[in-house]
């Protein structure tokens, strides 16, 4: 069973991602491996039952699923 901070980390690692605009991007601006980004995210996908992003070895694309959406406003919300 995932514990919260462990959702919460996945959580981040989703907003982390779509913010850079990538997961070597994010990578490199929080100096966290592209592998344990990418595992964080599929875990939190499983988690949630849905794809959050479409990827492909190039690039990345949010899906047009709202809960991906409201999860990118409430990680950039002001606290």
């Amino acid at each position: 069973m995932e514990t919260v901070s462990g959702v919460f980390d996945d959580l981040m690692a989703f907003v982390a991602v779509v913010d850079a605009g990538g997961f070597s991007a994010a990578s490199r601006r929080f100096d966290i491996p592209v592998s344990r980004l990418s595992r964080r995210v599929t875990l939190l996908e499983r988690q949630l039952g849905v794809s959050l992003l479409s990827r492909n070895a190039r690039k990345f694309l949010v899906t047009l699923d709202m809960l991906a959406q409201a999860f990118v406003a409430q990680g950039q919300a002001p606290a």
